[in-house]
């Protein structure tokens, strides 16, 4: 574990990196904590948004409360939330080796946690502060508890005692699940690829009363911490969304005051340079593969791999969408 968090602190201390996420982020945060809305300014006014799920920024908002709101603190954080994934994935490692003799599983446990400590394609994540550590240790804490013998083993639920541990068991797993969505969206593929799993090994008639169960308390789970934020989605804007909108990344991005539109049917020259008269901000349709741009910190941006024309914003905006 020393090791890791020395390898841990080597990548905050010399390659610290923040993206333009980061800044988003961050400025939720801040919101959040010091204004108690959970959105953007917009022309000097704080507005309600439902552009990313309140997870990280909860995190950042946490980090801020105790240790002010420095970016050393958030990668610091970061670290130790990432050690405590290696931890979780020896668990995993250690509830595999089932069957295995204890000295083995315990040598098997011992060489997952050093791969995991050491591995810098990991842990390097802890130097940029963004979704990618606690979106990483909810899913290796859903792993760990989804592969639980009373989990996994739905032929051995015989007594009404072993289905309500196992019932515990999906709950429990279903609740990780729906803690990472707030963080990642997409979290949810693992509890699908569970319950797949989980159809296909146990899909003999006699288990399908287990397994409907198996897929009720999980699904109850994952719902039961997304119902605050649909709630507050559906008083402070208007409509029910559990997650984010599907292009929220391409509708806006604000910092500072000022803010840039550009709508779907946007269309930029390839070899065009476009200078525009905002510190930061471009939201483009990303539907289609070729539809990208990189965002520059000079107040220009350069568009590459678009179709052919000229940069014709149809409209701008100044509420969320």
């Amino acid at each position: 574990m020393l090791a890791g968090l020395a390898l841990r602190l080597f990548f905050i201390w010399r390659f610290p990196f923040y993206s333009g996420d980061t800044a988003y982020y961050e400025e939720l945060a801040r919101n959040w904590l010091y204004h108690g809305v959970y959105g953007f300014y917009s022309h000097g006014q704080l507005v309600a948004s439902d552009a990313r799920a309140p997870g990280y920024p909860a995190f950042l908002a946490a980090i801020y409360f105790l240790a002010g709101t420095g970016r050393m603190a958030v990668m610091l954080a970061q670290a130790f939330v990432d050690l405590a994934t290696c931890v979780l994935a020896a668990g995993i490692a250690h509830r595999l080796a089932t069957g295995a003799p204890d000295p083995a599983r315990t040598h098997v446990a011992a060489a997952a946690l050093w791969l995991t400590a050491l591995c810098p394609f990991t842990a390097n994540y802890t130097a940029v502060p963004l979704t990618e550590v606690l979106a990483t240790f909810f899913t290796t804490l859903a792993l760990l508890v989804f592969l639980s013998s009373e989990g996994m083993a739905i032929d051995r639920t015989a007594s009404r005692g072993d289905l309500l541990r196992s019932a515990k068991i999906w709950f429990a797993g279903g609740l990780v699940v729906g803690l990472g969505t707030l963080v990642r969206p997409e979290t949810p593929l693992l509890l699908g690829a569970v319950l797949i799993f989980l159809w296909l090994r146990y899909r003999r008639p006699a288990n399908w009363k287990k397994l409907a169960l198996a897929t009720l308390w999980p699904i109850v789970g994952v719902l039961l911490p997304l119902a605050p934020w649909a709630a507050r989605n559906a008083v402070s804007l208007g409509r029910v969304q559990f997650l984010a909108p599907r292009y929220a990344e391409n509708v806006r991005r604000r910092f500072a005051n000022r803010v840039l539109f550009v709508d779907e049917n946007v269309d930029v020259s390839v070899s065009r340079r476009v200078s525009l008269h905002v510190e930061i901000g471009v939201a483009t349709n990303r539907r289609e593969e070729s539809s990208f741009v990189r965002r520059g910190f000079s107040g220009r941006i350069f568009a590459r791999r678009f179709p052919a024309g000229a940069l014709q914003p149809r409209a701008q905006h100044d509420s969320p969408t």
